[in-house]
């Protein structure tokens, strides 16, 4: 998983595999050591190189918001749930909303930099939720 190799909340050795791991990955998610795999490295440098003042991803399953904490991730991340009817949930109650710990995730590493996040868990992993995020999307980009 790429998102699982960034410092600097990568553990070594890996927590237990997630009840779905990733397929292909031997025994978990994650490589030997923070920045290991190229992928994670080429990920960091891009971000890095871009800069970004505000970053969203998006993930399924869920239906949850989560943001990490940073300045206007907190009410941004609060105002996109509102708006699609997913439920919110700050950096600090994630693990007890999502009853697992993940480490050396992108949204920690950036959270490290100062830079504002909010990861939207889609309501599956199959489907079309374009237009049911649409207006959210835009509410961000106009932010």
């Amino acid at each position: 998983d790429l998102r699982v190799l960034l410092p600097p909340t990568w553990l070594h050795p890996f927590p237990p595999p997630r009840p779905r791991a990733v397929a292909g990955s031997a025994g978990g998610l994650g490589g030997p050591s923070p920045l290991s795999e190229p992928e994670t490295q080429a990920l960091s440098r891009y971000t890095s190189a871009l800069r970004p003042e505000f970053i969203v991803t998006y993930h399924s399953k869920g239906s949850i918001v989560n943001s990490n904490d940073v300045s206007s991730s907190i009410g941004l991340g609060r105002k996109y749930a509102s708006m699609v009817g997913y439920q919110y949930v700050s950096d600090a109650d994630t693990i007890s909303v999502l009853g697992e710990t993940v480490t050396g995730n992108y949204e920690d590493w950036l959270k490290a930099r100062g830079v504002p996040v909010i990861l939207i868990e889609l309501p599956s992993d199959g489907g079309n939720f374009f237009s049911s995020n649409r207006s959210a999307m835009w509410m961000i980009v106009n932010n």
